[in-house]
């Protein structure tokens, strides 16, 4: 196993546990959906607490540092996740090789979906996001305020946020789904931020509301870079 011969050479202290040799037998990889998913956290959960510092507990330890924000979730009352449509195609060749004619599952779309502890909207909202983006634009801005998903939530509207077949969350299958491409921090800077002297966005100089300079260096654009994935040619018409 590598990653904790990694681990360990970096300076960590990892024991490497294999299941069969503390009596759990004929699990794979995906371990967290197997019949024995339970005995399995309760044995992780055993180990957290025979090898963490014992006594009082200290939040300081466990809770993220400042420059990750946290938002309340008090009007929220339950999440999921659920892939959305899909189908069965057949592998090429050219990217499967002797694997070519069995069968790939193409065009599922991921979405998030909160649900408010008071419904009072009789429709949900649906947010779609931008080339490049994910569903995750959704629940967090660039400069670290809560995203309109938590607004829509404390409105009372159930909210699903998705990720574009192809992208995100939801499978790429090459031979389907189009080229790849990702945009360039400096496309980004004329077509996202409106930078006057770059931007090539229509009326440009007359509603530039970016929260800093949206430029290379900017903290705020830099994380708005960091949010950015592949997106390909036929994505977008799966998603329709």
């Amino acid at each position: 196993a590598c990653p904790p011969k990694w681990i360990n050479q970096a300076g960590g202290n990892v024991d490497f546990v294999r299941l069969e040799d503390v009596g759990m037998n004929g699990n794979g990889h995906q371990m967290m959906f197997e019949l024995n998913s339970d005995q399995i956290i309760g044995f992780v959960d055993s180990w957290l607490r025979k090898n963490t510092l014992q006594g009082a507990p200290d939040p300081s330890r466990a809770m993220p540092p400042a420059a990750i924000p946290t938002f309340s979730t008090e009007h929220l009352a339950s999440k999921a996740f659920y892939y959305a449509g899909g189908e069965y195609v057949e592998a090429k060749a050219a990217f499967h090789g002797d694997r070519a004619g069995e069968k790939i599952m193409r065009g599922a779309m991921y979405m998030d979906v909160w649900t408010p502890k008071e419904i009072r909207q009789p429709y949900p909202i649906v947010l779609f996001h931008g080339n490049g983006q994910t569903g995750v634009d959704w629940q967090q801005t660039p400069d670290g305020r809560p995203g309109w998903a938590y607004y829509l939530l404390e409105q009372g509207y159930v909210v699903y946020m998705v990720d574009y077949p192809a992208r995100g969350r939801s499978a790429y299958v090459p031979g389907y789904d189009g080229n790849i491409g990702i945009r360039t921090a400096e496309q980004l800077e004329e077509i996202w931020t409106n930078v006057a002297e770059k931007g090539d966005f229509p009326l440009k100089n007359q509603h530039t509301q970016w929260p800093g300079t949206g430029t290379v260096g900017d903290s705020v654009f830099d994380t708005f870079n960091r949010s950015q994935v592949h997106f390909a040619g036929a994505s977008t018409a799966l998603a329709r």
